[in-house]
């Protein structure tokens, strides 16, 4: 699948040095931090498509233990 570099990406995603606008060819688990980073926008296959980004996860929080 094709990404986009997206401002807020450092000098170096995904193992690559890259710069903002780059289009790099990733499998989904290679570029999932990075997604959820904010680094990498995908690109739609179709040049017509919008494109989707990902919603940011919720972290799960357990409840404090009450040990004393």
């Amino acid at each position: 699948m094709r990404y986009r570099v997206t401002e807020a990406a450092p000098p170096r995603v995904a193992g690559r040095a890259v710069q903002a606008g780059d289009v790099l060819d990733l499998t989904e688990p290679a570029a999932r931090f990075e997604l959820l980073a904010g680094h990498l926008i995908a690109e739609p296959a179709d040049p017509g498509a919008p494109v989707e980004t990902p919603a940011p996860a919720e972290a799960a929080v357990k409840p404090a233990s009450k040990r004393r």
